[in-house]
């Protein structure tokens, strides 16, 4: 049993209990009722730290050294693409987050886009491949689908 303090403030608003409010009286008027349906919508979860869990994830992606190719061996591949056929490329790609330590030790991920190849141009070092515009410098691996991979071409 719980004691109560006899000079506690609010002990006859304790001992009367929650209070009760006659159906249509003046105050159940001014403060209808709130179905439970609306009600459950009070105690939904919401996120206190916003980003907090995308900062987690972004955390959690194991980044790599970029291993550069010989200049030679991606030129003979590239040589041998042709415009408007299909290929899958896997090609480095930076960390792009400033509060990541891999983005200041130059780290990075190897994505692979698979899609049409669009343009090649020696001068600017590109290849457009499926919307993508890749450095030369950053492909890792090329697969044609008439002459197979990279480092069975070569």
């Amino acid at each position: 049993m719980i004691t109560i303090p006899l000079n506690w403030k609010y002990k006859n608003a304790h001992l009367k209990g929650r209070p009760r409010h006659e159906k249509y009286s003046d105050f159940w008027r001014r403060h209808i009722p709130m179905d439970h349906t609306h009600r459950a919508k009070i105690f939904t979860a919401f996120d206190a730290l916003k980003g907090f869990d995308e900062a987690i994830e972004a955390k959690e992606v194991q980044y790599v050294m970029h291993k550069l190719r010989p200049e030679e061996q991606i030129n003979d591949l590239i040589r041998r693409l042709k415009i408007a056929s299909e290929a899958t490329v896997r090609y480095f790609v930076p960390c792009s987050d400033p509060n990541n330590d891999a983005f200041e030790d130059g780290l990075g991920t190897y994505q692979t886009v698979t899609g049409t190849v669009w343009r090649v141009d020696s001068v600017t070092q590109t290849l457009e491949i499926a919307d993508q515009m890749i450095c030369f410098e950053d492909i890792d691996d090329i697969i044609l689908p008439y002459a197979g991979r990279m480092d069975e071409v070569s």
